[in-house]
């Protein structure tokens, strides 16, 4: 991870305060989290990259999930240290650059709400190679990423839209997707949106 883009993050972290006022804050756990778990017979190890402020880790915790919670800004660190402890859960946090970062174990879920969509392009092909290396042999990768509407469906800001096949095709063929969710926000500014559809996809090796 670049200076220029950690310095970045830093600061949307300084000027927010609180997670409450994060750009990409949400109350409830990623969609499709509760049902991973209604399907397995037992909590398993999961991984949780650019964890944020801490929602889904926290969540899955809660659930016996044995959580590692991963980001590479110390604010976020703190605040996911705060919920965990605030919710009387147990978190391995690791502050760290996904790419560089080696956890010596592999995961039953991977889950990364927010982080490929601000990636450059050129981190992409090592992004999904970690993904690989992480997943266990029947692991579940769920992914949150805004979805390209059409051609024309770009915006100066913000994170990169990509259509639903290109995602697709980016994990394919060891990942295939099993499910999918849009939910399309709205009353975003201009420059960003004003909409925005936001899929959430879920991902199992074939």
């Amino acid at each position: 991870m670049n200076t220029r883009t950690i310095k970045r993050f830093e600061n949307i972290y300084d000027k927010a305060g609180q997670a409450g006022r994060l750009p990409w804050n949400h109350t409830t756990p990623t969609h499709f989290l509760g049902d991973i778990i209604e399907k397995r017979d037992k909590p398993g190890r999961a991984l949780d990259i650019g964890c944020g402020s801490g929602v889904d880790s926290v969540f899955l915790a809660g659930k016996g999930w044995n959580v590692t919670a991963i980001d590479f800004v110390p604010q976020a660190m703190d605040m996911t240290k705060k919920r965990a402890i605030e919710a009387d859960v147990t978190l391995n946090q690791e502050q760290a650059d996904i790419l560089t970062w080696e956890p010596g174990q592999r995961f039953d879920l991977v889950l990364d709400a927010g982080v490929l969509h601000n990636m450059p392009r050129a981190s992409i092909k090592p992004y999904r190679e970690k993904i690989l290396e992480w997943l266990a042999p029947e692991g579940i990768f769920v992914l949150v990423h805004w979805e390209r509407q059409g051609f024309f469906d770009v915006r100066p800001i913000g994170p990169r839209r990509v259509a639903r096949r290109d995602i697709q095709n980016i994990f394919a063929p060891e990942l295939q997707e099993y499910d999918f969710h849009r939910m399309v926000r709205t009353g975003l500014p201009f420059i960003i949106g004003p909409t925005m559809a936001q899929a959430t996809y879920w991902f199992k090796r074939r």
